[in-house]
């Protein structure tokens, strides 16, 4: 998906007292005075750590970027800070990273992550804690070093045999790895992906690409037939007001013409034959030269004529015309 540069562009000044400028761009991320482009960003965290301050526990919040070389921490104490700018830096970095995952995956390319220390075990009930955790599309390897007196151990685990959850700043895969959020580059990529992975029911990590395809076209069909929905609904409803309209005008034309049907004396439902013929007959009826020896009477006759003159022009050229 898209962003426009208004939904990435952010920029925020952190600390108390000397200040650093903290900006994220479609062009990079910029901090204390270095710019970082964002497609040379090649691995992520951010978390957050509560410490006891004065038997108080305070939240801070840490976001780390970088590449294969080097890399940059921040700590940030306010969280909508913190949260405005891991947002973007998912948008920017996250997603593209997580498909790069993918594709490494899907050409048979493993990603190695170190898990976290053994200091939560007994909250999360893992039993058995492992170094290293190796990522393979149809599954998962779990490494223990050797120590002094013992020897190292591999296991390897399909993905349709664990469950993942997160708590407490730690993702955790079964009862077998914790990974810190705040130390273990990359683990928020991993985490999307297992969990889309799961969403989806794939039997590999890489089948996600076929997934989020089938589901896209799925929202598009759902969304073009949405727009069919509504521009048919649009149609009937122009339909229905154009004939709305139009009864209304005939309503009215109605009303105005009746006046010209009562001057002939006829119904609203005759025809243009009855008008014409009632017509000649009035007209002849009326006529002035017939009234001639009654100037009162040829006034009205006058008048009558010309009433009649004007209903039949009307009817005959305006109503029936129409028609």
């Amino acid at each position: 998906m898209g962003y426009s540069e208004n939904e990435i562009t952010y920029e925020v000044d952190i600390g108390v007292i000397f200040k650093n400028k903290l900006r994220i761009s479609p062009a990079g991320i910029d901090w204390e005075g270095k710019h970082w482009p964002l497609d040379s960003v090649t691995r992520v965290r951010w978390g957050r750590l509560i410490n006891p301050v004065s038997g108080m526990p305070t939240c801070t919040y840490y976001v780390t970027f970088g590449n294969d070389s080097h890399c940059k921490s921040i700590r940030i104490i306010n969280k909508a800070t913190y949260l405005n700018f891991t947002d973007r830096l998912w948008k920017t970095v996250g997603v593209r990273i997580l498909t790069e995952y993918l594709g490494g995956l899907r050409n048979g390319k493993k990603y190695r992550f170190v898990t976290s220390p053994l200091v939560l075990g007994h909250l999360y009930q893992i039993e058995h804690f492992f170094d290293y955790a190796t990522v393979s599309d149809d599954g998962i390897e779990f490494e223990k070093k050797a120590g002094f007196l013992s020897s190292g151990t591999i296991i390897f685990s399909k993905w349709s045999k664990l469950s993942i959850s997160s708590n407490e700043g730690y993702f955790l895969i079964g009862g077998i790895s914790a990974f810190s959020y705040a130390s273990v580059d990359n683990v928020h990529i991993l985490e999307a992906i297992l969990r889309l992975f799961y969403k989806h029911g794939c039997e590999r990590l890489s089948g996600i690409f076929e997934a989020e395809k089938a589901e896209e076209k799925k929202r598009h069909a759902e969304e073009e037939q949405k727009r069919n929905e509504y521009e048919e609904q649009a149609r009937r409803q122009a339909a229905e007001e154009h004939a709305r309209r139009k009864a209304e005008e005939a309503l009215v034309n109605r009303e105005k013409m009746q006046r010209y049907f009562d001057i002939l004396e006829l119904p609203y439902t005759a025809t243009l034959y009855d008008v014409k013929k009632k017509y000649k007959i009035m007209i002849k009826l009326f006529h002035p030269d017939r009234h001639s020896a009654d100037d009162s009477v040829e006034e009205y006759a006058s008048k009558k004529t010309k009433e009649l003159n004007n209903a039949f022009n009307t009817l005959k050229n305006s109503y029936f015309h129409e028609k």
